[in-house]
């Protein structure tokens, strides 16, 4: 009776870890996933970012041909464009 008694024991036991690490593992994957979504969002923020820049500088270089340009609206634009 007393093995039968550690022997259950040990079954619930075993069911509770089995059960705690089917949490954790579902914990674990949601939140790669979700980093990988913010890692994603990022990249897509910085693209975004990177592109518009490139617009703003074609455009105002675009704008700014034969006008007379000083040199700190010069080494400006170089800082922001290049």
């Amino acid at each position: 009776m007393v093995v039968d008694c550690r022997q259950e024991k040990l079954e619930q036991l075993a069911a509770r870890f089995d059960r705690k690490a089917g949490m954790r593992e579902t914990w674990l994957s949601e939140n790669q996933r979700l980093v990988s979504q913010v890692h994603s969002h990022e990249s897509l923020i910085l693209f975004a970012y990177s592109s518009m820049q490139s617009r703003v500088c074609e455009t105002v270089e675009h704008l700014s041909v034969g006008l007379p340009v000083s040199n700190n609206c010069s080494h400006g634009m170089r800082r922001v464009c290049h």
